[in-house]
């Protein structure tokens, strides 16, 4: 009776372990997201600061190994204005990690949040007509988090919150960006 229990219990142990592993080899995707929202930038330098928002878009894409960790890259236009013969735009592009939770954790479909980190290397380039352009760029953190709902395995749609911050010959930049996102994985 004993050899038949633990033959009985050895089997479903297996048969549990082989779904399990089937459930997280059904991550492993390719992902690419577009994102079209608002960065509000703001300039710090000797005390006074000036802030003002702007049209952004951006491109991300990476690999899910499974349903809750993926790795991505980036590239994004944060800020891009002319006037009165002046010109400026901020752009980046970084790579980092995502961490996603569903509200439902046995599902990989329906609401989740999400949040991400990692190093974004910022560029700012400013333009004054008839005397030229200048351009710095440094390499920081950023940090973003999210809220979405995922249609099926392979598409959704995110309202997204990202964060960085950089310094341009001693002008102190803060990107704080809002956007509504399309993903598609493969």
């Amino acid at each position: 009776m004993n050899k038949r229990l633990m033959l009985a219990s050895a089997i479903a142990l297996l048969g549990f372990t082989g779904s399990a592993f089937a459930a997280d080899s059904a991550g492993g995707q390719g992902f690419i997201r577009g994102e079209l929202g608002s960065t509000n930038t703001k300039l710090s330098a000797d005390g006074e600061s000036d802030s003002e928002d702007d049209v952004s878009y951006g491109v991300r894409g990476g690999y899910y190994f499974n349903k809750n960790f993926a790795v991505e890259g980036f590239y994004n236009d944060y800020f891009s204005k002319s006037e009165d013969g002046v010109s400026l735009d901020v752009t980046g592009y970084g790579i980092g990690v995502v961490g996603k939770m569903y509200f439902a954790p046995a599902m990989d479909t329906g609401w989740f949040v999400d949040g991400r980190v990692g190093a974004a290397k910022i560029k700012g380039k400013a333009n004054i007509s008839g005397m030229g352009s200048v351009s710095d760029s440094k390499t920081k953190p950023y940090i973003g988090v999210g809220i979405g709902y995922d249609f099926s395995r392979n598409l959704g749609l995110s309202l997204n919150y990202d964060y960085a911050k950089t310094d341009f010959y001693d002008v102190d930049v803060k990107l704080n960006t809002v956007a509504a996102a399309l993903e598609y994985r493969f």
